[in-house]
């Protein structure tokens, strides 16, 4: 069916269910005709689920979605679920990364919290984003906010502290016009701001090495419940000032930006746990970008548009990420790992020489990787070619590329 063709309340449901009931974006469950996989979500396969929606709600869906990615990226949870995905045998609660803390509880208690505490939170987040968003349109935000309100009053509860919290935050900036950036290295305009306050709220709430141990739900508190917050000017003086405040409170701060050291050291654990695991490639293919995506955030983002959410019935490509984008943007991230990892390697930091095995075997596999990249997006149908196709058609080269040269 095309967009054109549903009506008008058709595509307003679509909307509510595609932003707000999606079971595709980060519920951790079997799939329904096969118990022993591990279904395939957005957090996990880095693909994005959605039935059809008319255009005028596509930028408030697509910010929802993204926040998700946002929020999961380079986090423990997202990691173990992707071993999950790729070996449902698996016992995760083994595996170390990032920050080598051992779980202590069973596998059962990693999906009850999961389910019970990340999930809503994740949702709670990606959804107050989305209504704060001037381009969501007026209809989608009053059901929105209804439905939470009607059906799910703990995250209704949970989305107005998260609004006071940034609202507390951004009362107290008092910089003017551009803003420095010193991981960019220049000047941004003041609008991105607000989008990086949020993103931050974001990184301590969910970077928890260990959702059972540290709960999310504690993190957050730790943060509703600051009782001061100080003037700030740019946007690393209040990260650094909220960093502090976790560890004085004996708060584990493990969020990292794209290529900094601690990114690439989880990185780096996280590929080595990787390839000690035990998989084919029948059961890696359905998650190899949200693996990828783990090394290179420039993997993944395929969005589907189907015809049931809890089955993917009708499933086929409404467009891709990795396809639209220059060939410039599709390498940065892992050029500038790749560039960053040799200046550490360089350092005499002690922190960094005694993983310096580790660096090295991960830029060996960086630069493999890199290869691989280039020679299968060489085939790559480049956007609008691989349209209503129901499967990316280089993601099983890839698979075959990844299994043969690094896993």
């Amino acid at each position: 069916m095309d967009n054109e063709e549903i009506s008008k309340d058709e595509a307003l449901e679509n909307a509510i269910i595609t932003s707000l009931e999606n079971p595709r974006h980060c519920l951790y469950y079997r799939e329904p005709k096969d118990r022993t996989k591990i279904a395939k979500t957005l957090i996990n396969a880095s693909e994005i689920y959605e039935l059809p929606i008319h255009e005028r709600y596509e930028i408030s869906i697509n910010a929802h979605e993204q926040t998700h990615i946002i929020s999961a990226n380079q986090t423990q949870f997202k990691r173990m679920m992707v071993l999950e995905g790729i070996n449902p045998s698996l016992d995760v609660t083994r595996f170390s990364f990032p920050m080598k803390v051992k779980y202590d509880r069973s596998l059962t208690d990693l999906n009850l919290i999961y389910n019970s505490e990340v999930e809503p939170f994740l949702e709670a987040f990606a959804t107050i984003y989305q209504c704060r968003l001037q381009a969501t349109p007026n209809d989608l935000k009053e059901y929105l906010l209804i439905q939470f309100y009607s059906s799910k009053p703990s995250l209704y509860a949970l989305s107005i502290d998260i609004d006071e919290i940034f609202e507390k935050i951004m009362a107290k900036y008092e910089g003017k016009g551009k803003m420095i950036v010193k991981a960019l290295n220049k000047q941004v305009d003041k609008v991105y701001l607000s989008p990086a306050i949020f993103g931050m709220i974001m990184n301590l709430t969910f970077s928890t090495p260990n959702i059972i141990n540290e709960r999310i739900l504690d993190r957050f508190r730790l943060i509703r419940d600051i009782e001061k917050i100080p003037k700030w000017k740019n946007f690393e003086e209040i990260t650094e000032y909220f960093i502090r405040y976790f560890q004085e409170h004996h708060f584990s701060v493990s969020f990292m930006s794209l290529g900094t050291p601690e990114s690439i050291l989880n990185s780096a654990y996280f590929l080595s746990e990787i390839k000690n695991a035990d998989f084919v490639q029948e059961t890696l293919e359905p998650y190899i970008f949200g693996l990828l995506s783990e090394i290179d955030t420039q993997f993944g983002r395929i969005t589907y548009i189907c015809d049931s959410l809890a089955t993917l019935e009708g499933k086929r490509i409404k467009k891709c990420y990795m396809g639209s984008v220059s060939r410039d943007l599709l390498f940065s991230s892992i050029e500038v790992t790749i560039r960053n990892i040799d200046e550490m390697l360089q350092s005499r930091d002690k922190i960094y020489i005694k993983h310096f095995d580790l660096l090295r075997e991960f830029r060996e596999d960086l630069t493999k990787l890199k290869y691989i990249k280039e020679k299968t997006f060489n085939k790559c149908l480049r956007g609008k070619s691989c349209i209503e196709k129901t499967e990316c058609p280089i993601k099983g080269g890839l698979c075959k590329a990844m299994l043969e040269e690094i896993l």
